[in-house]
């Protein structure tokens, strides 16, 4: 085995390398920093590497791209959750209690849109049971069929362009979830067009003829999302209950 101070430049080797180094002890209590925005694949092109030596090694990832630390570089951000158990529970002492994993970095922001209250006001406005205890996970990937928790989009990952704001975007997936659990034959078309309407997408768009014309979502949601907004500004708050809930 030779040590990354020993490598001669220019030089092919083939048995496998320890690193990092310490100049008094080259085996022991030296770290290695995986400048990587996702903690998986960081970790695994050191563990998968075929020249290094896995157990020498301890992973750490950063929460956000290089980059952004790199132009931040007088800047400071707060972080609310700097543990290693990324998973806060119970930050609401009122009922339904609601727990967010996930991106540790993103937990404030979501649980001041997706609080207690969020969800206790529509169980209520609907006349249905609020569950006990809702989870969200923040994921790199949208899964909004997902039925046991909320998945949510980091904010680095939403699609600004579509959803206009991160409120927006956090109370569409809410809302989507929401309806599905209170109703879960309700139909796809009503289902997203009433988050369309709750989380204020359908407002933007139905409103604002320049987003109108470039409606980025599948064609046949665009009738329904209209319909929706207009019926809601013209019936009763009981009539629009009773009609989604009826359908």
């Amino acid at each position: 085995m030779y040590f990354l101070d020993e490598l001669q430049d220019m030089k092919l080797y083939r048995r496998r390398v320890l690193l990092p180094i310490n100049d008094k002890d080259k085996k022991h209590g030296s770290m290695a920093y995986i400048l990587s925005p996702k903690q998986v694949d960081g970790l695994l092109d050191i563990m998968k590497n075929n020249m290094l030596t896995p157990r020498y090694f301890r992973g750490y990832y950063t929460e956000r791209a290089v980059m952004y630390y790199i132009n931040h570089e007088n800047g400071f951000e707060e972080f609310p959750e700097e543990e290693l158990i990324t998973e806060t529970t119970l930050y609401d002492e009122k009922n339904p209690k609601v727990s967010i994993t996930g991106w540790s970095s993103q937990h404030k922001e979501i649980k001041d849109i997706l609080n207690s209250s969020f969800f206790d006001k529509i169980y209520k406005a609907f006349d249905e049971k609020c569950p006990e205890k809702i989870k969200i996970k923040i994921e790199d990937n949208w899964n909004y069929d997902v039925s046991s928790y909320i998945s949510i989009l980091p904010k680095q990952y939403f699609n600004e362009s579509h959803f206009f704001e991160y409120e927006i975007y956090c109370k569409f997936a809410g809302w989507i979830w929401i309806l599905k659990d209170m109703y879960p034959g309700i139909n796809d078309s009503l289902c997203l067009a009433t988050a369309f309407v709750e989380s204020g997408l359908a407002e933007k768009y139905c409103t604002d003829k320049k987003a109108w014309l470039g409606w980025p979502f599948n064609k046949d949601l665009k009738d329904p999302v209209l319909a929706m907004y207009t019926y809601k500004k013209k019936a009763s708050k009981e009539n629009y209950i009773k009609f989604i809930k009826q359908n």
